[in-house]
């Protein structure tokens, strides 16, 4: 969906889920997203983070839609390093487009994006969450996704 361009390397540090979390504890303080938990398993370096959004407007992204009845997890571990981010309720629809093959939210081209360990960009990531939410409900409505969009 969106993209931002770096020629930084993606290199796995556990200590950037300190900084995952606490971006997450402050999207909670300022109402953008609720119910956060948050499980790091030390062993093996995975941050596992449930939340739910809010019907706040995020990123210019405004509409009817029920924001807050979508259950969410932000993953992040040794084995994907740019953090994934999965709708665990409601169930989507079997054939939703912009899904990665695991089922996480496809948010945009892994060739326009590259996660920066010091530059932990959570709130765009949550940003273009809700619109991906935003497109996804329309395209139930419509049957077409209308949001922007890289084929690959």
């Amino acid at each position: 969906m969106g993209g931002v361009n770096s020629s930084v390397p993606t290199e796995y540090n556990p200590f950037s889920n300190i900084a995952i979390y606490g971006e997450l504890e402050t999207l909670q303080s300022e109402g953008y997203i609720q119910k956060l938990t948050i499980n790091h398993d030390a062993f093996r370096n995975d941050l596992y983070t449930t939340f739910s959004l809010t019907k706040q407007i995020f990123g210019g992204v405004g509409q009817s839609f029920e924001y807050e009845k979508y259950s969410l997890s932000l993953e992040r571990g040794v084995q994907s390093v740019n953090p994934e981010i999965i709708v665990r309720f409601p169930s989507l629809a079997p054939n939703t487009p912009h899904l990665w093959k695991h089922r996480s939210l496809c948010l945009y081209h892994p060739k326009n994006f590259l996660w920066e360990q010091e530059n932990n960009p959570i709130s765009t990531l949550i940003s273009w969450t809700y619109g991906w939410i935003f497109f996804y409900e329309t395209w139930l409505i419509v049957g077409e996704w209308l949001g922007p969009e890289i084929k690959h």
